[in-house]
């Protein structure tokens, strides 16, 4: 099928394995939003209509995908899509190799929790098309909005969430789209299957009219810097490993039985800087101030003016000038590299004693404790939304002062302890007079 990437050739060389497919001139999906965020609706249902001919093609033939999720199709220029990595597929008349996968991840943990139908989180095995569709649910979900159908944290809870929240409505943060997105999503990503649409061809068939077929215009080059950058980092940690420089081993590890062991990519935020693009931006910048927003490593700037704290726990962002550009423009401070954040995002100017945030008519917004705002002074303790997805709370403690407050436990424990010392001889001598 058109639709599906091509196994041109597969063997061995040097004792490492190898497959050879069809060279395609896209991008993921999952790099698309990221590089221009939110799909606009019209072009989103062009490409979940040919992804569910796709998946209906490979249904028919006894397959199903288990692995639905954005960086598992490529679209290119003319918006054409191919279909990734069958390499979890679930095939009738293949036991040998299912009773493999069951070995090595379980009964319950074969594909991406952020896309995972509930059927497939209780047993992998014993799916059919319908999960696939529920994985389409999400994908086509995530490219309109930009975000994961639940931003939970635990495995546990994102399994909860699949198993007993509907997804959120696209049109309660774009009410442009039409009610019937809305629809189509809800019923692809029903908690029954017996809900959903049967197969991928009736999913095609309801969103084919408001289907548009248009060109994407994507930074391709940008995007094969990012590639070759990741798969370097990788290769560095896979010989890191070899030599028991870092990670640990799951080898002769069982199966757990009481949760999940889920071996594919788990995405943790579809837009926020991914652990894998943090890595590359760290190694591209070095320890520059412009990527403190990351948290990570330990030549961050000192936070003279207080710091933003991860309200993921992803770490911190140390406000180490009195005036910072946030965007994702490389000239910015604080650099993301979301679609959903605009070039120049917003401003954040300390006046003395507060910062003051001012949005630069960005695309999608901040919000201060909840409330979409142009211009805020920032309290201690309140909670800052850039473009809706990253969230931070400010922290008005500086390096300064964290060292005057560990200085003064020091001198106020140094004080304790000679009035301690003090005490004890009083005491001793007291005795010693009252004995002799």
């Amino acid at each position: 099928h058109k639709t599906i990437t091509q196994t041109v050739d597969s063997g061995e060389a040097a004792g490492s394995h190898f497959i050879v497919m069809e060279y395609v001139h896209g991008i993921s999906l999952r790099e698309l939003v990221m590089q221009q965020g939110p799909v606009a609706w019209p072009v989103a249902c062009h490409i979940i209509k040919q992804m569910a001919e796709g998946l209906h093609y490979a249904h028919d033939r006894g397959i199903v995908h288990r692995d639905i999720k954005p960086e598992n199709f490529l679209v290119n220029e003319k918006a054409e899509v191919k279909i990734l990595d069958f390499g979890l597929a679930l095939m009738e008349g293949a036991e040998e190799e299912e009773f493999s996968l069951s070995m090595i991840f379980g009964h319950d943990g074969v594909g991406t929790l952020d896309y995972m139908a509930p059927e497939q989180s209780e047993d992998s095995h014993n799916v059919d098309r319908r999960a696939d569709i529920y994985g389409l649910g999400g994908t086509f979900y995530s490219i309109l909005t930009g975000l994961l159908p639940f931003s939970v944290k635990t495995t546990a809870e994102k399994i909860e969430a699949h198993r007993d929240k509907p997804f959120p409505l696209v049109r309660s943060k774009f009410p442009n789209v039409p009610a019937a997105v809305d629809q189509i999503i809800a019923k692809m990503t029903a908690k029954d299957p017996k809900d959903r649409y049967q197969t991928a061809a009736e999913v095609a068939e309801a969103i084919k009219p408001l289907a548009k077929e248009e060109p994407i215009d994507f930074d391709f080059e940008a995007i094969l810097k990012l590639r070759r950058e990741d798969a370097r980092r990788r290769m560095t940690k896979a010989a890191n490993r070899g030599r028991g420089e870092g990670g640990t081993s799951s080898v002769g590890r069982p199966p757990s039985q009481t949760s999940p062991i889920l071996k594919s990519t788990q995405t943790n935020m579809l837009l926020e800087t991914e652990k894998s693009f943090r890595e590359e931006e760290v190694e591209r910048r070095g320890n520059s101030p412009s990527f403190a927003e990351q948290g990570i490593g330990d030549a961050r700037p000192p936070a003279r003016y207080g710091r933003l704290i991860n309200r993921d726990g992803q770490g911190t962002i140390p406000l180490h000038r009195s005036e910072l550009l946030i965007g994702r423009s490389p000239k910015s401070d604080i650099r993301f590299d979301s679609g959903m954040v605009s070039s120049n995002h917003c401003r954040m100017i300390f006046n003395g004693q507060y910062w003051k945030v001012t949005d630069l008519d960005s695309r999608n917004g901040i919000r201060v404790n909840g409330v979409e705002t142009r211009s805020s002074i920032l309290k201690p303790g309140d909670r800052l939304m850039i473009a809706e997805i990253y969230q931070f709370e400010i922290d008005y403690t500086t390096d300064w002062s964290k060292k005057q407050q560990e200085r003064a436990g020091r001198s106020k424990m140094g004080i304790y302890l000679v009035a301690g010392l003090l005490m004890i001889s009083a005491i001793a001598a007291l005795c010693w007079w009252w004995l002799s």
